[in-house]
């Protein structure tokens, strides 16, 4: 048996808007194990935020796998799961994981120097997630070299517990209030959906790798409420899901070490 331990530095990039920002996507973990061992750890940063993961195989067909997501204003997400994986026919492996998460945004945004816009959002959700994974593992002995492809769908059920957003604007060089809009929603569910394509390329002990994907979502009700100094308040229903993402694709290029 053969240990391994897997360091990452990453540079990432992913939907994750600063001021209107809802849903966080942390990158699947998808350890492409092969046998009892073989432990990663990578971490991964972007301009708004950084990111942790490790997995551990504890047996030659289970492991655990942990995430940390960490942004400023602050916005957390945090991970716990098992990965049963087995051998499906010579280099090709077949995974599933299994696991449970947290979520909890707190954005503030002030624009000072544009419109005056001031925003606040609040978020809080559970996921369970699914999150299986087929992928070849090829071994080139002569190089001492390894090739990892892998192909993933990371499934979640959210629970949003919490959902409060609202902003205003002042009008330009003053105090005075130009806009104000609340939005809210009750305790109910959403769904998330993550492919993922992984390919790493180990020689000796460096490795390189991408992973690439999208994340996306369903939408969610809210109650929308709009008003100006001239008008009353506006109440509507509105469906939250464009808001979930600036952008919905997810993209991190890697290097590492394996010991």
């Amino acid at each position: 048996m053969k240990t391994s331990y897997l360091i990452l530095i990453s540079l990432l990039i992913t939907s994750c808007g600063i001021k209107r920002n809802t849903f966080i996507a942390p990158l699947p973990n998808n350890p492409m194990f092969t046998e009892k061992g073989d432990v990663t750890f990578n971490s991964a940063a972007s301009p708004t935020h950084i990111e942790f993961q490790g997995s551990c195989a504890i047996t030659n067909h289970l492991g655990i796998t942990v995430g940390r997501f960490y942004g400023g204003s602050p916005r957390k997400s945090d991970e716990i799961g098992i990965n049963a994986y087995t051998r499906v026919y010579k280099s090709l492996y077949f995974s599933t994981g299994f696991g449970w998460g947290k979520t909890a945004i707190n954005n503030k945004h002030e624009s000072a120097f544009i419109s005056n816009e001031n925003i606040n959002v609040r978020v809080n959700y559970n996921t369970l997630f699914v999150h299986p994974a087929l992928y070849l593992v090829l071994q080139d002995e002569d190089m001492d070299a390894t090739t990892r492809v892998g192909i993933s769908f990371k499934y979640g059920i959210n629970t949003l517990n919490d959902y409060y957003y609202y902003t205003f604007e002042n009008e330009w060089h003053s105090s005075r209030l130009s806009e104000e809009t609340i939005i809210t929603a009750d305790r109910q569910r959403f769904f998330s959906i993550s492919p993922l394509l992984s390919v790493e390329r180990s020689i000796g002990n460096f490795t390189v790798g991408i992973h690439t994907g999208l994340a996306l979502t369903s939408s969610f009700k809210a109650s929308f409420q709009y008003h100006t100094p001239n008008s009353s308040w506006n109440n509507r229903d509105y469906f939250i899901q464009e808001d979930l993402y600036y952008l919905p694709f997810v993209f991190s290029g890697y290097i590492g070490i394996r010991l």
